[in-house]
């Protein structure tokens, strides 16, 4: 989708960065990630709500050991990434990561102007859910109204007006910038996350919010953050 920032045309990919994507970029490139360099990983501990790194999570393995039956498909959002991780991704396609004025703007773009959410005023419709959030009560109990826990197959939910999925839910995007010390790959800036995940919910995280944000060091990878590129 091309949007227009202080009279720039910016375009940001319609969806995040698939396994399969990433999967063809380190075979390309050779790229080893931070998770598996750094010895792993965070997962969340269920019915806990506790996050711990497990040796074993990477981008092929998001969950690890900790949660074995959860299978990661090709065409999930790649997740345990860093945000140095999908910097260098975006850097060896010839792209960037999208700011965060970029990305408001974009989740913003054909909704009403009192929308609070990339697809709408609300996050259902008739009932069903827009987006893949968590439903039912944190973070002990899922009743699967908006999936099971779990990544969605990127495209399939949190579509905005404008046709760019994956802006409400899901996964948290990485950002170019914290609005401080933009691109600067080594720095220990917190950098800003948008858009939410699965582990989002209306009384513990409204992430999926438009005005919400996030942020973790460039070295962090979770099992609940991918990233998008914007030229």
């Amino acid at each position: 989708m091309a949007i227009s920032v202080e009279g720039n045309t910016v375009q940001l990919g319609r969806s995040p960065v698939s396994v399969a994507e990433f999967r063809q970029y380190v075979n390309e490139s050779g790229r080893l990630t931070q998770a598996e360099e750094l010895g792993g990983g965070l997962v969340i501990q269920f019915p806990l709500g506790r996050w711990n790194i497990d040796p074993q999570a990477n981008w092929q393995k998001p969950w690890g050991t900790t949660r074995p039956e959860y299978v990661t498909l090709e065409t999930h959002p790649v997740t345990q990434v860093s945000w140095n991780d999908a910097l260098a991704y975006c850097k060896w396609h010839g792209k960037r990561l999208p700011t965060v004025d970029e990305w408001i703007r974009a989740a913003k773009a054909g909704n009403p102007d009192d929308a609070r959410f990339a697809v709408g005023r609300s996050i259902k419709r008739d009932g069903h859910y827009l987006a893949k959030i968590w439903s039912g009560y944190f973070p002990i109990y899922n009743d699967g109204e908006a999936g099971e826990i779990g990544v969605a197959p990127v495209g399939t939910s949190g579509i905005s007006p404008t046709g760019l999925t994956d802006m409400s839910g899901n996964v948290w995007n990485w950002m170019a910038d914290d609005r401080i010390d933009q691109y600067a790959e080594d720095s220990d800036i917190q950098r800003a996350l948008k858009g939410g995940s699965f582990l989002c919910d209306e009384n513990v995280c409204r992430g999926y919010d438009i005005a919400a944000r996030q942020s973790s060091t460039p070295d962090t990878s979770a099992v609940h953050i991918g990233f998008r590129c914007a030229r």
